[in-house]
């Protein structure tokens, strides 16, 4: 009698297990004699999901976790819409896996579609889990279908047929979607390469200019070609070597390694006040206004004489800031100097690849989804065109060709066919004066040699100590803001050129868009339509090579001299961001730098 009444509670306590409860029920088997495993769904994880595997029959828990016999399928629904089935191999599915594609890929449609599925049915869309209640589950009980075969005979399925019949419940963005899985893979620690094909094996002594492996054998000239315009020091007209003259006459350096070099980011600051070539100074004003004799950038030196001003700096003992002398002949009374870093070059290739409508995305100028972040397009006019500005630290550039061209005219005084005009203002009578080394200076032929140099330049692997560290690092990125503009991928577009740098997913982390980062980084200078406080979000990766060499600088005047000194200067937008940084554990803090370091 004893043993029928233990067999009939045990029973009931499944029954009830199997029948009730929310999101996160548990598992039975009604099987016997087989051992079973436990795996977990991911996107990331997702509780209240009802599989079937056989005779094992339940609802995924508050960890994502399922019961299986190893070796045969399970099969997963929301309400009578079946997912897919799969044999999980390693104790996890992840939405890729359904699909049966590389669990990286976060563009695939159908990829997407499941994931804005299972998200828009989130009843705590605030963390990072996805939660289904029994009641969101049974919503969609009439809904009998095989969800993969819906969407591939129907791209809006979703749209049309599905949550246009289910109450209070809105479908999400193929935006947010494909964030969540990103932020997924991270926090499950899935990687892959940082720069697609372009990845490059870490060089300690020369991580900024590997090349990668170049496939067409017809683009190794000029490549080769660009390479050497890239590091030749140019000469004043007219020189022995006539595609190498034209230098000047007003000009910060003579070579373009003056300011970017092989193993990281020059020291910006010598003794006694002296500031390094690789420093510039943008001249202006908050109203866009440049100075009336020297432009909108001074030029430090000159083939004859002396350059336009003479820049030193010191450091304010009060307050602790750098602080900006400049000796000219002429006042600069009311225009402001806005100083310049030179950044590091790695991926300005792949970042110039990304299309356009992948970088709006991001942007959100009226902070419509009141995060506090209002990236916004920087557009500009190039060539007689509106183009989406992306290159230089406010976005006034809008492609490698374009950004080098204005480097090679303001900082060494090349005029190519972008800017035709010798970098004088019609107050200066210097460029008239002196000889040239053409019109223009530097052929076209010599400009896209440079840029494809610049293109094949490849990311170096990441730098990686502790693994476990650096994960966590990537999911305390994601936590507390950094990732709401410092973007973790991005997705190139078309190479016809250079082929193996299309369509590749690297992490970039920028979202290549303006952000106001508040008084305290402003410098007074607007810079077409970028103000004084808005700056591009910069690249992260490579940072920490950055970091390595002696006397490295951060922020665009350098006024930091690590990376944690660079996070505690943000402000504006990222001012929440930087608080919740500030108030991190001493553990975490590491954790975070580890993983920026690494990237």
């Amino acid at each position: 009698m004893i043993r029928e009444i233990t067999k009939y509670i045990v029973l009931l306590t499944t029954m009830l297990l199997v029948g009730c409860g929310g999101g996160g029920g548990s598992s039975s088997s009604s099987g016997s004699g087989s051992s079973s495993s436990t795996g977990v769904f991911i996107d990331d994880v997702v509780s209240g999901l009802k599989y079937i595997n056989g005779s094992i029959t339940g609802y995924t828990n508050e960890k994502g976790e399922f019961e299986y016999t190893a070796g045969t399928e399970v099969e997963f629904y929301l309400g009578g819409i079946s997912l897919g089935k799969i044999k999980p191999n390693d104790n996890q599915v992840w939405i890729q896996d359904l699909v049966g594609i590389d669990r990286t890929d976060t563009d695939n449609a159908m990829v997407l579609e499941i994931a804005r599925l299972l998200q828009s049915v989130d009843d705590d869309p605030i963390t990072p889990e996805i939660e289904i209640s029994r009641a969101t589950f049974n919503k969609f009980e009439n809904i009998k279908t095989e969800l993969q075969t819906e969407i591939l005979n129907n791209s809006s399925y979703l749209d049309t047929a599905v949550f246009t019949s289910i109450p209070d419940i809105t479908l999400i963005s193929k935006e947010i979607a494909k964030n969540h899985l990103e932020r997924s893979l991270i926090n499950h620690g899935i990687w892959s390469s940082s720069g697609g094909n372009a990845t490059v094996d870490y060089d300690e002594l020369e991580p900024f200019m590997k090349i990668i492996k170049i496939t067409d054998v017809n683009e190794i000239g000029s490549v080769s070609q660009g390479r050497e315009l890239f590091v030749a020091r140019w000469q004043v007209a007219t020189g022995s070597i006539s595609t190498l003259d034209g230098l000047g006459p007003l000009f910060n350096a003579n070579a373009c390694t003056a300011c970017h070099v092989s193993d990281g980011r020059i020291a910006a600051y010598k003794d006694n006040g002296v500031i390094d070539d690789s420093f510039l100074f943008r001249l202006g004003n908050e109203n866009g206004n440049v100075h009336p004799i020297y432009g909108g950038q001074l030029q430090t030196k000159s083939t004859i004489g002396d350059g336009e001003a003479s820049i030193s700096w010191t450091k304010n003992e009060v307050t602790g800031k750098i602080e900006f002398n400049a000796i000219s002949d002429e006042s600069l009374n009311g225009f402001n100097l806005g100083p310049r870093i030179a950044p590091h070059l790695l991926g300005m290739g792949l970042l110039d690849l990304i299309p356009v409508d992948t970088i709006l995305e991001y942007a959100d100028p009226t902070d419509e989804n009141n995060d506090g972040i209002s990236g916004r397009a920087h557009w500009v006019t190039e060539e007689g065109e509106s183009r989406l500005g992306r290159f230089g630290w406010k976005a006034i550039n809008s492609s490698l060709r374009t950004q080098n061209a204005g480097a090679l005219h303001q900082d060494m005084g090349l005029t190519t066919s972008v800017n035709m005009q010798e970098s004088c203002t019609e107050n200066q009578s210097i460029c008239s004066e002196q000889l040239n080394g053409g019109t223009p200076e530097i052929s076209e032929v010599s400009l896209q040699s440079i840029v494809n140099f610049m293109t094949v330049l490849g990311v170096p692997e990441r730098r990686i100590g502790s693994q476990e560290s650096f994960n966590k690092g990537a999911v305390l990125f994601n936590s507390i803001g950094c990732a709401s503009c410092h973007r973790p991928t991005m997705i190139t577009g078309t190479s016809e050129k250079f082929k193996s740098l299309s369509n590749q997913k690297i992490y970039p982390y920028t979202d290549l868009l303006l952000h106001d980062m508040g008084y305290n980084l402003a410098d007074g200078v607007k810079e077409k339509d970028a103000s004084g406080s808005e700056w591009r979000t910069p690249p992260l990766w490579g940072i920490g090579i950055v970091e390595q060499k002696e006397g490295a600088r951060f922020l665009h005047d350098g006024r930091s001299s690590t990376i944690e000194d660079a996070i505690k200067e943000h402000d504006g937008e990222a001012l929440n961001t930087k608080n919740k940084f500030i108030n991190l554990t001493s553990e975490d803090k590491e954790n975070l730098l580890t993983f920026l370091r690494g990237i």
